[in-house]
């Protein structure tokens, strides 16, 4: 779901046509916009990159998690294999 929501405060960081406006994927509180921009005034990047900065550490730990689901469950699934002298 793509939502543009104002902003009280334009700010100098924002990328968008107008800087009072900002495009978001999802549901946006101001306290989490608040919080990404003065990161980025402290890092003195862009709003975008520390919004990718966030997604990209969260993809790396999502697919950590996810690989490790994995692992699991395919070690359950050989045990399983073997305990039926199925193993392959």
């Amino acid at each position: 779901m793509i939502s543009t929501r104002k902003q009280a405060v334009k700010h100098p960081h924002s990328r968008s046509g107008d800087p009072s406006e900002v495009t978001v994927y999802g549901h946006l509180d101001c306290a989490t916009l608040d919080a990404i921009d003065r990161m980025g005034d402290q890092m003195v990047m862009p709003r975008s990159w520390v919004v990718a900065q966030i997604l990209r550490e969260w993809a790396e730990r999502r697919s950590a998690e996810i690989h490790e689901l994995e692992q699991s469950w395919n070690g359950s699934y050989r045990e399983e294999l073997g305990r039926h002298g199925m193993e392959g």
